[in-house]
């Protein structure tokens, strides 16, 4: 597994960027966009939020497509990108 941090939706394949902004976590600030590569299984955008006034972090998994794998709440997650997470 390899994982670029590109912190920003800036480099996030165009569909990814359309579908998170027409998710209910849009309204929330981005705090980290990381790009993860698997040598045998497809590559996964994790995008973690934080929503406004709130402590509440939620990671969400996006395809290069744009398909919502995943959403959790990782407030108090140690490593939301450990191998639990893709499992």
């Amino acid at each position: 597994m390899q994982q670029t941090d590109w912190e920003t939706m800036d480099e996030v394949p165009p569909a990814v960027y359309n579908a998170f902004a027409a998710s209910e976590y849009s309204g929330g600030m981005v705090q980290n966009v990381t790009w993860v590569q698997f040598p045998k299984w497809q590559s996964i955008v994790a995008v973690e939020v934080g929503m406004a006034n709130l402590q509440t972090k939620y990671q969400i998994l996006f395809t290069p497509t744009g398909e919502i794998i995943r959403a959790r709440n990782v407030t108090y997650t140690y490593n939301p990108l450990g191998a639990a997470t893709f499992l």
